[in-house]
């Protein structure tokens, strides 16, 4: 895990930006893995434009099976980018183009589903996630939200990606500067 930055000067805000980004790659990864689950159990279609194994929400293209080389075999790379390597993929589909948001409401419409910034999170899981003896972070950090890009107005580090990215309270899909963010369309008046 990170250290705090030291502009921090509680552990607080930096904890819930540490469980936020863990809950997203949790989620990725599970989606992903979801994906190449249902998709594996589907009968082999023909390559290239296709319906969706769930519909026709979006067109998706099937990703061959195939090899790629993984990692760096020169001086440029990360530490966890060595060794290279040869990693096998199996088939799998992926869409024609980004989901829409018009797409994913009719999706979130059908089937009910709920994003991770949508739930709550709980004390423990934060407490899960930090190293012991972290204190336990202010309950008001609980609250649903997202990270959310917010580009800086002057030059700052970029070994600290709190310096552009925001935990927001309510923000998600449907709400991307939160829920009690003003519309664009008001002006504020004094």
């Amino acid at each position: 895990m990170s250290s705090t930055p030291s502009h921090f000067s509680s552990s607080h805000c930096f904890t819930t930006f540490d469980v936020m980004t863990n809950r997203i790659h949790i989620t990725l990864a599970a989606a992903a893995m979801a994906c190449l689950t249902a998709c594996g159990t589907s009968p082999a279609p023909q390559q290239g434009l296709a319906l969706s194994p769930v519909g026709n929400l979006n067109k998706m293209v099937l990703i061959p099976a195939g090899t790629f080389s993984m990692g760096a075999d020169d001086n440029d790379g990360q530490p966890d980018e060595y060794p290279k390597h040869t990693v096998q993929l199996d088939s799998f589909w992926m869409d024609e183009h980004e989901v829409t948001n018009g797409e994913f409401a009719q999706f979130v419409k059908a089937t009910g589903y709920k994003t991770v910034a949508e739930k709550p999170v709980t004390m423990e899981e934060i407490m899960r996630e930090l190293p012991p003896g972290t204190p336990q972070p202010d309950s008001s950090m609980l609250e649903p939200g997202s990270l959310v890009f917010t580009p800086p107005s002057q030059a700052v580090p970029l070994d600290d990606v709190s310096q552009w990215w925001s935990f927001i309270r309510g923000a998600d899909w449907q709400h991307p500067r939160g829920r009690r963010a003003i519309s664009p369309e008001k002006k504020i008046t004094r």
